[in-house]
C-alpha cells in the first residue's frame, strides 16, 4: 500500500529543488522522468509517493 504525501507549497518548492539537484543538473533529462525518479527515491526512503500535477508549479496536496 502506498502512502500519499500532502505537501504544502513551501515543502513542494524545496522538493522541486531536490529534483533539480538529483536529476536536472545531470545532462538533459525529461522532467517526467525526473519526477518518476524522485517518486522512486521517496518510496524507497520513506515509503511514500508524491503526486505531481503538470498544471501546477508545485505539487498539489492530496490526502488518501
Amino acid at each position: 500500500m502506498n502512502n500519499i504525501v500532502s505537501l504544502k507549497h513551501e515543502q513542494s518548492r524545496n522538493t522541486k529543488e531536490h529534483i533539480k539537484t538529483l536529476f536536472l543538473k545531470k545532462k538533459e533529462i525529461d522532467l517526467h522522468v525526473a519526477k518518476e525518479g524522485i517518486n522512486l527515491f521517496y518510496r524507497q526512503a520513506y515509503n511514500v509517493q508524491l503526486l505531481f500535477y503538470p498544471d501546477y508549479d508545485y505539487f498539489e496536496p492530496l490526502d488518501k
